[in-house]
């Protein structure tokens, strides 16, 4: 509270305007700011308080006991006040999902009871639109989907595989900020294809471009050029995820309460998909993963792994060696193509013993 004692002090003098001038009208706007501005202060000061070192061993402790009421006042208006603020974010974000998918919504039975391909093809459109949309939990749930023909119809599964590598992809401008922010100048020297289309993938929580890297140099004293894979994470994923995994504990709490079963224990698996989402928003945790498998398989002649650079992995930013091939979605059949793009029978056969070697 010192910062609003100090800053009534000055209040006085504002003008003041008895007739209804520019100033009456502006009052309530001008002692607003006055008083968000006092409030960040007082919220600086505590943490500063709270942060400086005692190195007189009673200084620190009298300035608590002096204004102990103010500090106990404020504590509770910031949590409050966070509070008030997650739980709008939360109202919010789930006014967005319903309106974000309440075409599809409505318009299933009638792309269902058509029974036409062209309608049906029109929906999934929309639906995988809306899902890109809606976030990484949606989208990490319908990848997941999209991977379990035990579970779910194929055309389901065939219609979600597309967002295994064609999720939502934020701009480059965004991209560019982060690596700004992350890397500094040093970001000058990291040159990626940003144009649209040009993108090696998106998934939930990030989108993965090609690029070089100018990292270190030749025996000739020039720059050494490296061609990497950068991987970025979306702007403002994790007040996302937050925000979803809120509702979904919502929803699964009062499922729990009401259905008198809980075949699939959707508490539990809730928190687990809570925390495969949570681990994947650290790039140097997949970067630690990376050279813990190159050096699992370090002597396996046909598995090579992408090796991170060195200074070049941040929390939000992962930068590592390009690795080209194709992708084994190339080798398989759909519904749309029964006939794969890539290989035949034998080299199908050699890759999944290969996958199960190495799984194994």
């Amino acid at each position: 509270m010192l910062a609003l004692r100090r800053v009534s002090k000055h209040v006085r003098f504002l003008p003041k305007c008895s007739h209804g001038g520019h100033w009456s009208r502006l009052a309530p706007v001008t002692y607003g700011s006055i008083l968000a501005i006092a409030a960040t202060l007082s919220v600086n000061e505590r943490e500063a308080k709270c942060e400086t070192p005692c190195a007189t061993g009673g200084a620190v402790s009298a300035v608590f006991v002096s204004d102990t009421n103010g500090i106990e006042y404020d504590c509770v208006l910031s949590r409050y006040w966070s509070w008030v603020r997650d739980r709008m974010r939360v109202f919010l974000r789930s006014i967005y999902l319903l309106l974000n998918f309440s075409v599809p919504l409505a318009s299933a039975p009638l792309a269902f009871l058509a029974c036409d391909d062209e309608h049906r093809s029109w929906w999934w459109a929309i639906l995988r639109d809306c899902i890109r949309r809606a976030g990484p939990c949606s989208t990490k749930l319908a990848q997941w989907m999209g991977t379990r023909p035990d579970l779910f119809p194929m055309e389901v599964v065939e219609e979600l595989s597309d967002l295994q590598a064609r999720a939502y992809h934020h701009s480059a401008w965004e991209t560019r900020s982060v690596l700004a922010s992350n890397f500094a100048g040093a970001a000058a020297g990291l040159n990626l294809l940003l144009a649209p289309g040009q993108e090696l993938g998106s998934g939930s929580v990030a989108s993965v471009y090609k690029g070089t890297l100018v990292h270190g140099k030749n025996a000739d004293g020039s720059d050494k050029m490296h061609e990497v894979a950068v991987k970025v994470i979306h702007p403002g994923v994790r007040s996302s995820i937050d925000s979803d995994l809120y509702l979904m504990r919502a929803v699964a709490n009062f499922l729990t309460a009401v259905l008198p079963f809980d075949p699939l224990s959707l508490s539990e698996t809730l928190e687990e998909f809570a925390k495969l989402m949570n681990l994947q928003l650290d790039m140097r945790r997949e970067a630690a993963a990376l050279h813990r498998f190159s050096a699992s398989f370090a002597f396996h002649p046909h598995l090579r792994f992408p090796v991170p650079v060195k200074n070049w992995v941040t929390r939000d930013v992962l930068v590592e060696s390009f690795e080209a091939g194709p992708p084994v979605s190339d080798f398989l059949p759909s519904r749309a193509c029964r006939v794969p793009k890539l290989g035949n029978d034998a080299d199908r056969t050699k890759l999944a013993k290969l996958g199960l070697d190495a799984v194994l």
